[in-house]
Formats: structure tokens, sequence, C-alpha cells
């Protein structure tokens, strides 16, 4: 069994291997309303002591924190809710077990959506069409081998989407159009645990392997592209050239087949990654 590891880096890497996510305002969709020259909303796992969320000018690169609420202990994923709100996935945050918050991006409050119950390291956060929240916790239920949770916005109540089975340390999740959810565990199928995608049926928990071990070693992130493919971020994947040590994967969801779309050079310890609704990375 593996506990959540607690990953300490300045700022995780996604768009273009430089931001955690690009999230448009005020659209009211999530994930595909990047088209629009919006800011981009990051989360910072290091900065304030807690971490922030900061607000990035897409045009001219300037930075302005839009929450660095107290209850911040280690904000890991971030998304955007159908009313343009942002929903924060924080690790450690109200005792050590995690919550999710909410963050008005045009004032900054932030406020407790839910927090304690099943949660133990929250990490990965999306939004399912029904507006459900599903969260991926790499350390939740008593056997900590983790789990995916689905949280009611209105009320903060949890209930079990999946848990064990496949899952080790599921990290990252996105949910496709047919509503299945998507999962990059960072150390399931063992023997060795280099981790894979797991599709999990989001009816019955049922989980099914999609693609595993080589070339991934720490895959964290993970999001859908329009032609149904998913793109994965690897924390530790094999470098190229430059040295680098993360790496960025396509993953056929039908027939499992990775390949790679970027590793090294300048690439170190992805762990996020996000799609424009072009494709672009």
């Amino acid at each position: 069994m593996r506990a959540a590891r607690t990953m300490r880096s300045s700022l995780r890497i996604v768009r273009a291997g430089l931001v955690v996510a690009t999230i448009a305002l005020g659209l009211g969709i999530p994930e595909a309303s990047h088209a629009v020259l919006g800011p981009i909303y990051v989360v910072d796992r290091d900065v304030g002591g807690g971490g922030k969320v900061i607000r990035v000018n897409r045009q001219t690169g300037n930075q302005s924190v839009v929450s660095n609420d107290s209850r911040f202990r280690d904000p890991f994923g971030i998304t955007i809710a159908a009313n343009g709100t942002l929903l924060v996935a924080d690790q450690g945050a109200l005792g050590g077990q995690g919550a999710i918050f909410r963050v008005n991006p045009v004032n900054g409050n932030t406020r407790v959506v839910s927090s304690h119950g099943r949660f133990r390291a929250p990490s990965g956060i999306a939004v399912e069409d029904s507006g459900r929240i599903v969260v991926a916790d790499p350390a939740a239920f008593p056997d900590r081998l983790g789990g995916v949770i689905r949280v009611n916005p209105a009320n903060g109540n949890q209930t079990v989407v999946s848990r064990g089975g496949m899952f080790v340390g599921p990290r990252g999740l996105t949910v496709a159009p047919n509503g299945s959810i998507f999962v990059a565990d960072e150390s399931a199928f063992p023997p060795g645990s280099p981790g894979g995608v797991i599709r999990v049926n989001p009816r019955n928990g049922n989980q099914t392997e999609v693609a595993s071990r080589q070339p991934f070693i720490n895959p964290l992130g993970i999001d859908r592209a329009s032609t149904g493919r998913i793109i994965v971020g690897d924390e530790t994947a094999p470098g190229g050239s430059g040295g680098g040590t993360g790496g960025v994967f396509r993953v056929n969801p039908r027939n499992g087949n990775v390949t790679k779309v970027a590793s090294g050079d300048n690439l170190n310890t992805v762990s996020g990654v996000d799609i424009l609704p072009n494709d672009n990375i």
C-alpha cells in the first residue's frame, strides 16, 4: 500500500509545460471555454505558506492574487464550475484531511464546499455535466488505496464512485462526454507500479485498464481532447536530449495505444495538462 506523497513544487506544470490550469472566465462551462482570451488561473502550492490561486493575464503575463485564503494548505487541483466560479482541491486543508473550496474569481471570496468525510488528500478535480464534482483522492478510505469521490456542490455530501480495485495512487481525472471518468494513477499496475490510466464507470464504479506501464512512471495529470484521445502528463517519464525528466503522452482510450507528444528538454516534473479547443496542450 502506498500513502499519498507530499509533492512540493512552486508551480505545477500544465499549459505548454508552464501552468496548472487554463480556465476562461465567465463562459459558464468547464474545460471547453479556453478559446476566448480570458485569464489563466493557477494554483501555486508553495507561495504564501499555504498556497494561493493566481490569475495570469494571457496576453501580458501579469499576475494577480485571486485568493490566499488562510485555510489553504496544499492546493493541488483546479477547475471551473458551470457558474464560472473556481473549484480548488486542497490536499491538506482543515486539519490535514483536505477539502474542496469554491473561489469567486471576481472578488476572491472563498468558501468550503466539502471537507473531511472520506477525504484524505483530494487531488484531481473535475465537474460532470450534472454539475456534480468528482475528486481523485490517492489516500482515501481505510486501506489508503484511494478512489474517486463524488461531491454534491449544493450540500457537500460525498458518495463513493469507485475505490480500491486497480487504484493505488489516483491523482488526476477528467470526464468524457459520455460521462466516463478517466483517472491517472501514479502507482497502479504492479510489479514496479509505474502507473497508468483507468476508466471508471460513473454509475457503478467498475474499473477497466486503459493504458499502463511503459512509458509511464508517475502519471499525474490528465485531460481529454476533442478527438476523444486522452492526454497524460507524467512527472518522471523518460526525458529527451535536453535531460528533462517529464513527458506528455497521447492515449487512445479504445485500444490503449500510447504515443509520445513531448518529453525532456524544457519539461521537468510535469504534473498537469490542459487542452485548448484546437487540441493544443
